[in-house]
């Protein structure tokens, strides 16, 4: 026994197991000693106070003592402390397995592509090894172009066709007067730099309804002329947009993009892009800069906090929906969404996690 360390009168027991699992953000900051805001080690010969030596983190003088435990360099263990990354960042070792459970599930749907009762998916699911389990579903579903809900899998990723035919039923100037109503574009407020701010509601657009020629026309009438003469930024809230309900389509977005005026491109000088999904992210990484001309591609900026939007945007200027309240308390307590490890699709909130047995819904993140 090392004789620095006091004696203990705890009864030694015997570890069962040992687990390993990734400390959520709300963890690492509740186990934190400090934050680390400078990279400094040194100040006037002493360690600098929320740098890289800090005292609270542990002493290396034999003559100064731990500003945490108090002990001395000997007996104390070290204690770790945090850094605020500007941005949320994915965890590169977990974007294979992402990719590997979104590849097995339909896009539209989030079913298992491949039927349940089918031989290789029974026979994956009997391997132990969630690894191995994973790749033998994988092999099973990388032949199917349907799912067996019977929907059309999109097997490039993106829509290369107009979208079907929407069920308008009502005239462009009700189809217009129906976006004003509910409240989709909203003009009002100012970002901590002083620039209007356009707010979209992804959720409140009914591309089902609505026609790319009416939305186009809206926005040329009433949008635009307020915008094109000034410096203004776009606040786009992504939350609980569902693909099928408000996603008019890859190409209506493209057609939409290029009536925008050249006056209107110019001022727009940042796009918030709050609370955005996993497939949000990996079109725009991949398809962004050919789809988006002039700039705009670098002037997007995901947020996937409410407290990192009132950063930039004056929070007693903007209204927010309660719902984006919601969902962002629900992020709090499932931290791993932030790096596509969980869905924010509400069907799959209570599915089980990777390493337990695959089940009819997958962890897949809308777009």
């Amino acid at each position: 026994m090392d004789i620095r360390f006091p004696y203990s009168p705890a009864e030694v027991a015997k570890v069962k197991c040992v687990q390993f699992g990734i400390l959520s953000p709300d963890e690492i900051r509740q186990m934190s000693v400090v934050e680390i805001e400078h990279s400094e080690t040194m100040l006037g010969g002493k360690p600098k106070t929320a740098g890289l030596s800090d005292p609270r983190l542990g002493t290396i003088d034999r003559k100064l003592k731990c500003e945490t435990c108090t002990a001395n360099m000997a007996e104390c263990p070290g204690h770790f402390g945090h850094l605020e990354l500007a941005k949320p960042m994915f965890h590169i070792g977990f974007m294979k397995i992402v990719l590997s459970v979104m590849r097995c599930v339909c896009f539209n749907c989030s079913k298992i592509l491949v039927d349940e009762d089918d031989h290789k998916f029974k026979q994956a699911m009997r391997i132990k090894n969630p690894k191995s389990r994973l790749k033998k579903i994988l092999d099973a579903c990388k032949n199917k172009t349907k799912c067996e809900g019977g929907d059309e899998i999109d097997v490039q990723g993106q829509d290369t066709e107009e979208p079907k035919e929407m069920h308008t039923q009502i005239s462009d100037s009700e189809q217009q007067e129906l976006i004003e109503k509910l409240d989709i574009f909203r003009i009002r407020g100012r970002d901590k730099r002083g620039r209007t701010v356009l707010r979209i509601i992804g959720k409140f657009f009914p591309a089902r309804i609505v026609s790319v020629d009416a939305l186009r026309k809206y926005l040329e009438e009433r949008i635009f002329p307020e915008i094109e003469k000034k410096p203004f930024a776009v606040l786009y809230v992504h939350t609980g947009t569902q693909r099928c309900e408000n996603f008019p389509g890859i190409s209506a977005v493209r057609s939409i993009y290029d009536a925008i005026p050249i006056g209107v491109r110019r001022n727009l000088e940042a796009v918030y892009f709050l609370h955005p999904g996993l497939q949000a992210r990996l079109f725009f990484a991949t398809f962004g800069r050919f789809f988006f001309t002039d700039g705009v591609y670098g002037k997007l900026r995901y947020v996937s906090r409410l407290d990192y939007l009132w950063e930039h945007v004056r929070r007693s200027e903007i209204e927010v929906p309660d719902f984006v309240y919601d969902h962002d308390e629900d992020l709090e307590h499932r931290p791993m969404m932030d790096y596509g490890l969980e869905s924010d699709h509400p069907r799959v909130y209570d599915a089980p996690a990777v390493d337990s047995p695959v089940s009819t819904y997958s962890m897949r993140c809308i777009s």
